[in-house]
């Protein structure tokens, strides 16, 4: 397994390619922080993956998981940030036995492409997602604008959160991406397909892949991981 990292300004991201461990956290820009909450998020999976290392990686328990990097963030935000609340998406996977697992909430999101196709295997937990599947509006362009970028659930948030956890199966030459909506907001998805898949390595497209986010205004923050299943 190949993989490469990018990150502008403020988010975070984890990329361990020997334990096949992959995330990134956005923090969230409507909440004071955010920088403090993607860290804390991204810094307790990294001493969680240690620590697994000398143990096997059997039985994990992907909800606990989560309970417990939600109860960092929110920590993090009683001790660094005087007691105010703090937020960030957090999309992890994990590569083990030709499968992905897969543990999110927000809306920073992870993709598969596989034989010329796109697929996003996250949800993206937003307000207009929620809007469409309520059908609370007669045609999905009736939306408001604000509804794509107002959060329903992320790390950080004292009452019961209901991350997606998820498995799928990865096959030799698949490419997977882990993004924040810095990349997915502003990079149309057949420009998205077209450049996860023309250079040969993940260090050649991740260079692309920020190439043309900036080229295509990169209003927000620029985070990204790059996997090549071999």
């Amino acid at each position: 397994m190949l993989a490469s990292f990018a990150k502008k300004n403020e988010d975070s991201f984890f990329c361990d390619n020997e334990s096949q461990v992959f995330a990134v956290a956005d923090g969230l820009g409507g909440l004071p922080f955010g920088d403090l909450a993607s860290k804390a998020a991204i810094q307790y999976l990294e001493l969680w993956t240690q620590a697994r290392r000398s143990d096997n990686w059997e039985g994990i328990d992907w909800q606990l998981l989560m309970k417990e990097l939600n109860h960092q963030v929110i920590q993090t935000g009683q001790i660094s940030a005087h007691g105010l609340g703090i937020g960030t998406t957090f999309s992890l996977g994990m590569i083990r036995n030709n499968n992905l697992e897969i543990s999110h909430i927000g809306d920073s999101r992870i993709y598969l492409f596989r034989n010329g196709k796109i697929e996003q295997l996250t949800t993206d937990h937003t307000l207009e997602t929620f809007a469409i599947e309520q059908r609370q509006f007669p045609n999905d362009s009736d939306i408001p604008a604000h509804y794509k970028h107002t959060l329903t659930q992320c790390l950080g948030q004292r009452e019961l959160i209901k991350p997606e956890h998820t498995e799928h199966r990865i096959l030799s030459g698949d490419r997977i991406l882990f993004c924040s909506d810095g990349i997915s907001g502003p990079v149309p998805e057949e420009e998205l397909i077209h450049t996860m898949t023309v250079r040969d390595s993940p260090e050649a497209t991740l260079d692309q892949l920020i190439q043309v986010t900036l080229e295509n205004g990169a209003p927000d923050n620029v985070t990204a991981v790059v996997v090549f299943a071999e």
